[in-house]
This record gives structure tokens, C-alpha cells and sequence, in this order.
């Protein structure tokens, strides 16, 4: 029952309404978010598709548990001495690990922005909407998004910012994205213990390989954090879902009242996001 209630609490983590996340921290019955995005994805089929429409509303299915990390199947590459010098003091902190970081991507309701956002597609979903020319593509979680233009070069004078400049071509079935301009000021994911830097680079491959199922393969480049090396083995395989985003704007005030309410009695610290272990009694 506790695991459930660590979902449940995610599930609804931050929202607008404090009366809402007072009754989150006194209820138990954590199947309320699972039962909703159950009954949202859309079933298995062999109805046709088209495999250049990556259109929709998609998630993380809720089981496994290992959904809820984001994490790469290869070991990181060295750290330059930039990274070593900007790893986050105590490391990550998950679940009772408690540790001094304290922190995780949207702190404070920081901008999220990606790749960290595909950290929890499990609980907050992303719709893609194809548009003559681009794919509009938007986040639940903090209400974000970006727009990903196909068939056509970055910029040569790019304005640094969170999301980074996305262009996309198609090679074949899979949508290859590519991503820079980023202003090195967030997290890669929560899951890795340093931040990006203004050189971060993101591909992501894109492949429709059924009518409910999406793929998504991403490589990280980081010249002043990996020199030349790639760290690729991060994949997303998301759901088509039978749903659509809910509002999910993220109030700073409202967000350290949970802080202080819901989420240091339950876990220990007030500086957690997605809890990895069963939480603290």
C-alpha cells in the first residue's frame, strides 16, 4: 500500500489546488492513477497506420517499475575535468537515500525542458501534434513544449535556451531529431548526477513500430563534459493513449507548501521528486 501511495502522490505531485494535495497526503488509495492511465491506453491491434504520423497523446506504461528511471542500458564516458567539477555535492537523491543535493529537474519550478522531461512520461504524458512542416510537441508536466521543424537546417545564429533548436528528417520509417543551442542551465535527467553544459547535443530517433507503440532512442553528446564520446542506450517505449494533457501549471508557492506538507513527512526531505524506494512510515 505504501508503493501505491508513492505513485499516487506523484501522480498528482504539485498541483494548483492545496486543498487537492492535503487530501493526497491523508488518502491511501494509490490505484487511482494507475486504474486512469490503464484504462487510457489504447489496446494492442493490428489495425493500420501510418508510420511517418507520430501524432497523439502518448505515455510510459505503468508497469514495470523500472519505468520510472530513465536510464541508459551503457556506462557513462569519462568525465572531462568541467564534469568533475560540476557534480551535484551528495549526488542524487532518490527515495530514502537521502543525500545534500537535494534537488531534481523542475526544482522550484525551473523549466524542465529535454531530455529530463522523458524521465516521466509514466506519470505525465506528451502529445504530438503534426503540423504541415514541424511536429508541436507538448509536455504535461510544467505545461512545456517545443517544436521540432522537419527539413530544415538549425540556425547560424541560434538564441541559447532550455529546450535547445530541433530540426528532424525523416530516414526511412524513423523521424531523426536533432538538437542543440541548449543554455546549459538544467539537468540532463535526474538520473545523471552533474547538469548538461551549452554544448550538450540530443539525438532522438522516432520509430511507430505498431499502431499503439512509439519508440524512442536517444544519444547524448557533450564535448565539455564527455570530450568526443556519445553516451547512447536511453529509450522510451511509449503507449498511445485514448486521453488528453490536463492543465499542470506549476505555482511556486504552492509547490513549497507540498514541499513542506506532503513530501518531508512522507519521504524525509522536501528536495525529492519521483520516489525510487518504498517511502519513509
Amino acid at each position: 500500500m505504501e508503493n501505491k501511495k508513492g505513485v499516487f502522490l506523484v501522480r498528482k505531485l504539485r498541483t494548483i489546488l492545496l486543498v487537492a494535495l492535503v487530501a493526497l497526503a491523508t488518502r491511501s488509495p494509490g490505484t487511482v492513477a494507475q486504474s486512469a492511465a490503464k484504462t487510457a491506453t489504447v489496446p494492442d491491434s493490428n489495425k493500420s497506420f501510418d508510420p511517418h504520423d507520430l501524432s497523439g497523446v502518448w505515455r510510459l506504461p505503468m508497469t514495470p517499475k523500472s519505468n520510472l528511471l530513465f536510464r541508459s542500458t551503457m556506462p557513462e564516458p569519462p568525465l572531462t575535468p568541467w564534469g568533475k567539477e560540476h557534480i551535484f555535492p551528495g549526488g542524487i537523491t532518490h527515495g530514502s537515500h537521502i543525500t545534500v543535493s537535494g534537488g531534481f529537474p523542475g526544482q522550484n519550478c525551473d523549466p524542465i525542458a529535454v531530455p529530463a522531461q522523458f524521465s516521466y512520461l509514466r506519470f505525465y504524458p506528451i502529445e504530438n501534434i503534426q503540423l504541415p512542416g514541424r511536429i508541436h510537441q507538448v509536455f504535461e508536466l510544467h505545461r512545456e513544449w517545443r517544436d521540432i521543424w522537419i527539413d530544415k537546417e538549425h540556425p547560424k545564429d541560434l538564441s541559447p535556451t532550455y529546450m535547445g533548436d530541433s530540426v528532424g528528417k525523416w530516414e526511412g520509417n524513423t523521424l531523426v531529431v536533432d538538437t542543440i543551442g541548449y543554455n546549459g542551465k538544467d539537468w540532463v535527467s535526474e538520473d545523471v548526477d552533474h547538469p548538461m553544459s551549452d554544448q550538450f547535443h540530443l539525438v532522438e530517433r522516432y520509430t511507430r513500430t505498431n499502431y499503439n507503440t512509439l519508440l524512442i532512442e536517444m544519444t547524448f553528446y557533450d564535448p565539455k563534459v564527455w570530450r568526443d564520446k556519445p553516451w547512447s542506450g536511453f529509450t522510451r517505449t511509449l503507449k498511445l493513449q485514448d486521453d488528453q494533457l490536463e492543465e499542470w501549471i506549476c505555482v511556486p508557492e504552492v509547490d513549497a507548501k507540498f514541499n513542506q506538507k506532503v513530501m518531508k513527512p512522507t519521504y524525509g526531505s522536501e528536495g525529492l521528486n519521483l520516489p525510487k524506494d518504498t517511502p519513509k512510515k
